[in-house]
């Protein structure tokens, strides 16, 4: 019963799918006869997109042609969209409101149209955020067996701890500020200065999971209770990918024009 009922349907949209108002060109007529064609035979996505190159070309020779313009939002909003995504949704609403304005005594038909495309448009939104939700669960669920954890240098001194929260996003805390403190003194009367860590602020970030390598990136300033190393300042990068931690920081100082570079590879303790 469900195929008898489809049949009469069927026929019906591509009827009015192929129906022509408009005084073609021979080359309008070929490419569009063609994409009509095209359309009757489609099976894929690379069929209908056969179609849809068909009438473009057809849209070159016969541009003032509204027929010519539903025919592309028919294709590209209920046959491209689902795998093409917003470029085709795009393209069909563009293609069914010049149809609208071309055509303005049919206008119910390109309201129509539009809202059709619509629905569709929020059904790939709703599909596409729910397969991002699932790939972002699948990558979760591999980053906790591989990077919750403190990750070290070869000597064993620990550079950062990767945590994960009841959302799954996974943050660090590190500090964003040291303060050093300048300290002199004299041993067998030779006069000596170093600047000593005082204290540091720390703050809490969260790694950048939308890339790969997933990263956490910052800036880090250095302050001296002395001039003129208040311009000192370290750009920190954390990057993980395949159970690979790299470390690496651009270090600079204004005052003395310098300017250093480091890398390390980390490992989980």
């Amino acid at each position: 019963m469900k195929r008898l009922f489809f049949i009469p349907i069927f026929l019906t949209v591509f009827a009015n799918l192929f129906s022509q108002t408009c005084q073609l060109s021979p080359e309008a007529r070929r490419y569009m006869i063609q994409a009509q064609e095209a359309m009757k035979i489609a099976e894929n996505e690379s069929d209908f997109q056969m179609a849809a190159e068909k009438f473009e070309k057809a849209l070159e020779y016969a541009a003032d042609c509204a027929d010519i313009y539903k025919n592309l939002a028919i294709v590209y909003g209920l046959h491209l969209g689902e795998t093409k995504g917003y470029p085709a949704f795009n393209k069909a609403e563009r293609y069914a409101k010049a149809y609208k304005g071309l055509k303005p005594a049919d206008a119910t038909t390109a309201d129509d149209l539009l809202a059709k495309i619509e629905v569709r448009k929020e059904k790939y939104e709703k599909d596409q955020a729910k397969k991002r939700q699932q790939e972002r669960e699948e990558k979760i669920k591999l980053l906790k067996e591989s990077i919750i954890g403190t990750w070290s240098d070869k000597k064993g001194d620990p550079y950062i701890t990767v945590n994960i929260d009841e959302q799954g996003r996974l943050w660090s805390k590190v500090a964003v500020v040291y303060y050093y403190r300048h300290h002199e003194w004299y041993e067998n009367g030779t006069r000596s200065s170093q600047y000593k860590l005082h204290r540091e602020e720390e703050k809490v970030l969260y790694w950048n999971m939308d890339t790969e390598p997933i990263s956490l990136t910052y800036t880090r300033i250095h302050h001296m209770d002395k001039d003129p190393y208040n311009g000192a300042k370290s750009e920190i990068s954390y990057t993980y990918y395949n159970n690979r931690m790299e470390w690496s920081s651009e270090y600079s100082v204004r005052a003395y024009n310098i300017n250093q570079s480091w890398k390390e590879t980390l490992y989980r303790e």
